[in-house]
């Protein structure tokens, strides 16, 4: 769709927002979100691209290499073997692997909970990290 097909929005109510379907590609439009949502799409926004930038790091950390993560690799293995999983593909091993440390940092929340104190933002931030990674296995079959 080019630009001077964008569907018309009265701004009173709302505005118009290009998605793009992720299971066809195709893009669609939504029409006459609530002008109230502005807030929250910016900042989804700009907090996805920040969530990117910083899930970079993790690239190199967790195996930057064609061959992808050996931490990765061993760490899911061994939970495999743990599950019982034995005919697991790498990426399910890997996430796996994700899974757990992700699992760590929800005990550091509860751990936190347990004691009356919120939870910090890195914390939240680093499942972040992890679910993207966890998404990119389950998308890719591999990581990075």
């Amino acid at each position: 769709m080019s630009e001077d097909q964008i569907p018309e929005t009265d701004t009173s109510k709302g505005f118009t927002v290009q998605i793009i379907n992720s299971a066809t590609g195709e893009i669609e439009w939504e029409d006459d979100v609530p002008t109230t949502m502005l807030d929250t799409l910016e900042w989804w926004i700009q907090t996805s691209v920040d969530d990117f930038i910083s899930t970079v790091p993790k690239i190199d950390e967790y195996g930057g290499k064609s061959d992808g993560s050996a931490d990765l690799r061993i760490m899911g293995r061994n939970l495999g073997e743990l599950l019982g999983w034995d005919d697991a593909s790498d990426a399910v091993l890997q996430e796996l692997a994700v899974w757990f440390y992700a699992q760590g940092k929800i005990g550091r929340l509860i751990s936190n909970y347990s004691q009356k104190v919120p939870g910090k933002a890195d914390t939240w931030h680093d499942t972040t990290i992890y679910s993207l990674m966890a998404r990119r296995l389950q998308q890719s079959g591999n990581w990075p």
